[in-house]
């Protein structure tokens, strides 16, 4: 069971940092890249996605801060490239699911809207919504909140939240956008209550997905004498967390 009190407080600031480095179309596919071509230098992805070397740096170091990557230096015998990147296998793993779930889901109701691959790396504009619906922490926390509950009025929530209705809505819609939430209309008696809210299966799937990969990696790793070793052990480090 989530303990929303909890989450609406505070998520992890490794796991924020994740949902931070995801809420972009432009490092999502230097991810798929680095997925495809394996190690790359920075020019090297720079030109692939055809951006300036500025902003690239920007979104490389995003998707390092949020794990999905890392940086290396190697000398080059035959260039004088000497920074790589190489996607690490916690990024495969959530980049590699964030793509089959949402496939899964429309696979048999719009195919046109399922991501395939090719020379061109496009992706459809739905899921570029996705992404930039749970990139967001208090739409996370939200997404969370409506998960324990079933469902929650629009009046629920922001008497949960202590949020604005303004923004409330803004991050409704975007969720909505996303194919995290859905909102459905019912009359209910003995409460003024008609607008709620619930979770969509591709919202529990993407949402589940995160947080078990997330724990999966906190709970395979232990460190000793600031080194990072692989320990079949589970601890209770403060960064785990779990939606059940």
């Amino acid at each position: 069971m989530i303990n929303s009190e909890r989450y609406l407080e505070e998520l992890p600031e490794d796991f924020e940092l994740l949902l931070e480095a995801l809420g972009s179309e432009i490092r999502f596919m230097i991810s798929v890249i680095l997925i495809e071509e394996g190690d790359l230098s920075f020019s090297k992805i720079a030109a692939l996605i055809n951006k300036e070397k500025s902003n690239v740096l920007n979104h490389l170091k995003k998707l390092e801060l949020g794990g999905i990557i890392q940086n290396y230096l190697k000398k080059s015998e035959i260039s004088r490239e000497f920074s790589f990147y190489q996607i690490t296998k916690y990024g495969s793993k959530i980049i590699a699911d964030l793509i089959k779930f949402y496939n899964n889901y429309f696979k048999g109701i719009n195919d046109s809207k399922r991501i395939i691959l090719n020379e061109k790396r496009e992706i459809p504009e739905e899921f570029v919504y996705l992404l930039r619906a749970i990139s967001n922490e208090f739409r996370f926390k939200l997404t969370l909140l409506l998960f324990e509950n079933t469902r929650l009025s629009f009046s629920n929530i922001t008497s949960l939240t202590q949020i604005g209705n303004s923004l409330v809505k803004n991050h409704l819609k975007k969720l909505e956008l996303g194919g995290i939430v859905q909102n459905y209309f019912q009359k209910t008696e003995g409460t003024k209550d008609y607008s709620f809210y619930v979770v969509t299966d591709l919202g529990k799937q993407i949402v589940q997905n995160l947080i078990e990969s997330y724990n999966s990696y906190y709970s395979s790793i232990e460190k000793v004498e600031g080194k990072i070793i692989e320990s079949p052990s589970n601890t209770s480090e403060e960064k785990y967390f779990a939606a059940r």
